[in-house]
């Protein structure tokens, strides 16, 4: 896979997930969201409006020419969609949403690609 495809599949995935948690928080929250607390719906616009910046730094970077930067970019993402599937793989373990399930193979696939084509791909200053 290219390093700009992937990159680009990121950011629109990043994008997409920042715009539900920034705008309707309430659809993450599986169990419902009858009774949930102000504080955690502020958390998950937060989160999300860190998605979006994350979509958006990917976004721009797909094209960019090898570099120590865009190796950064790639194993930032790298790191934080390998944590993101931990922490959805512990949620469905201690008796999360089946639904969540989904998020940890998208995270778990993401953070697989980007090993490998970051690895592939690292700017020769950093090999």
């Amino acid at each position: 896979m290219k390093p700009s495809l992937l990159l680009t599949l990121s950011a629109v995935y990043l994008a997409l997930s920042g715009l539900v948690m920034l705008f309707v928080p309430q659809v993450m929250i599986f169990s419902g969201s009858a009774g949930t607390p102000m504080g955690v719906l502020f958390a998950l616009r937060g989160y999300g409006g860190l998605l979006l910046g994350v979509a958006i730094i990917s976004w721009v970077a797909r094209n960019a020419d090898a570099s120590k930067s865009k190796d950064g970019i790639f194993i930032g993402n790298t790191v934080a969609y390998a944590l993101s599937a931990i922490v959805f793989l512990i949620d469905v373990l201690t008796g999360g949403a089946a639904l969540v399930w989904a998020y940890v193979i998208i995270s778990a696939l993401f953070t697989l690609a980007f090993l490998v084509v970051g690895r592939a791909n690292m700017s020769s200053s950093t090999k």
